[in-house]
């Protein structure tokens, strides 16, 4: 029986309006509270490891998506975000 308390809970408030960005930052979310619970819980280093590289794969992913809809709409903090980012990376890393 899998026993979990969210790190993270999606809100309403977190939503960007745009679909396809909320969509990846509630799949992201969701994995990341599934990696918490397992690392609490007796899960096989498999799964960890499934887990760890779906978060590496798609964050990467995510940040290069979300980056370029920005790009693409004039975003006026893309830099500061790029670099929040890039930071996000390198602290996890």
């Amino acid at each position: 029986m899998e026993i979990r308390e969210d790190i993270v809970k999606w809100t309403p408030k977190m939503s960007v309006g745009e679909k396809n960005i909320d969509n990846q930052h509630k799949r992201l979310i969701n994995e990341l509270n599934r990696l918490h619970s397992n690392l609490h819980q007796e899960s096989s280093l498999s799964q960890n490891r499934e887990l760890i590289h779906f978060l590496d794969k798609h964050i990467n992913e995510h940040f290069v998506y979300e980056e370029n809809y920005m790009k693409k709409h004039d975003y006026p903090k893309l830099t500061e975000h790029h670099k929040s980012h890039h930071g996000f990376i390198i602290f996890f890393a």
